[in-house]
């Protein structure tokens, strides 16, 4: 059977890594404001902005949330792999 090594402090030192980048993403919106005009593109580019910083927002939750799930994952294997340990002494 294959032994699986977990080294926690890479792990934890990833997972940092990720929630640092993650929070770092600049999911504000500039406001970038366009002349006032009653051409349909200006709506529609309006639009498709508002959708982006939208869906850059809804993936930055998402970094977090998996960093997040990640390190209790991580906490509870190391700790099941330390009672494992103290059973087999």
């Amino acid at each position: 059977m294959t032994e699986i090594k977990l080294i926690q402090s890479e792990v934890e030192s990833a997972l940092s890594e990720l929630k640092s980048k993650a929070d770092g993403v600049d999911v504000s919106n500039p406001s970038i404001t366009f002349p006032e005009s009653s051409l349909d593109l200006l709506s529609e580019i309006t639009k498709i902005e508002q959708k982006y910083y939208t869906t850059l927002k809804q993936y930055q939750n998402l970094l977090i949330k998996t960093e997040q799930d990640m390190r209790t994952l991580i906490d509870q294997l190391a700790q099941k792999d330390k009672e494992l340990s103290q059973k087999m002494k």
